[in-house]
């Protein structure tokens, strides 16, 4: 049997997967894909917003003690948010039409 952290990663890969997924067919580009994340505007997506665009816009349904590690597979800087150059990254060039 894998360990808890293998499983986790494992886990966080296919909800990833998932995601890119929902966005690809809902948004033309890698810009309306994170302004349709980014609800208040700020120019980060933050843990609700996250879980927001997860679970209520795209019905993935993320485990709570998951949400954190996916999070931080996201936020490159670590600083609790994703700005759009760490969204982009994650999305991978070729992903979108870059507008």
């Amino acid at each position: 049997m894998a360990a808890p952290s293998v499983r986790r990663s494992s886990l966080a890969g296919r909800l990833e997967g998932q995601m890119r997924e929902k966005l690809e067919q809902k948004f033309r580009s890698v810009h309306s894909a994170f302004r349709g994340a980014d609800a208040d505007g700020s120019g980060f997506v933050d843990t609700a917003e996250f879980k927001r665009i997860l679970e209520d816009v795209h019905h993935i349904k993320v485990p709570p003690e998951h949400m954190g590690l996916l999070l931080e597979r996201f936020d490159s800087n670590g600083d609790g948010t994703v700005d759009f150059q760490e969204f982009s990254k994650w999305m991978m060039p070729g992903y979108f039409m870059v507008c």
